[in-house]
């Protein structure tokens, strides 16, 4: 939580665009402090500049609000919606990157947001980052709980290579 917004207990959270989806009313999230921890009910969510701003039950005052400025969320694994074939950044990061044919291409280290598309960035095993649009033609499968995900050879691309005009 970033900050208090307004007087009726209202709290300003940052989202990016792979997190909007998870502050959804009747979502159960988790406050945590250096000193409480407490979980809510999300009622009511609005878009704000740069996040949400977010109503959550039993948060009724600007008083209550500013005893969780700058808290820790967390909200459980069960509680987040996405369809078939989707993924949140948090879970492909740290995957195994394996190109067709088998072989270890390095680690997904991040998943940066583009207009058209994610990208995965991958540590390569050979030095350097390789980038993976994450689309279902460059991603031939994705497995959480074998922490590999297969990609077509075609799409990886090396970060240093120089751009086709």
């Amino acid at each position: 939580m970033r900050r208090p917004h307004g007087l009726r207990g209202e709290l300003h959270v940052s989202s990016d665009p792979s997190t909007r989806d998870a502050f959804l009313p009747t979502v159960r999230l988790r406050l945590v402090t250096s000193t409480d921890s407490r979980e809510f009910v999300v009622e009511k969510v609005r878009e704000a500049s740069r996040g949400l701003v977010l109503t959550l039950d039993g948060v009724r005052d600007r008083t209550e609000a500013e005893h969780w400025a700058g808290a820790e969320v967390f909200i459980s694994r069960e509680s987040l919606a996405r369809g078939a074939d989707s993924y949140f950044d948090f879970e492909l990061v740290g995957l195994e990157a394996i190109d067709s044919r088998g072989a270890s291409l390095g680690r997904v280290s991040e998943v940066l947001a583009t207009g058209a598309n994610d990208v995965l960035v991958i540590s390569a095993v050979s030095g350097g980052e390789l980038l993976i649009p994450a689309v279902a033609g460059a991603l031939l499968s994705v497995d959480l709980e074998a922490g590999k995900l297969i990609v077509d050879d075609r799409a990886v691309v090396r970060s240093d290579e120089p751009s086709v005009p």
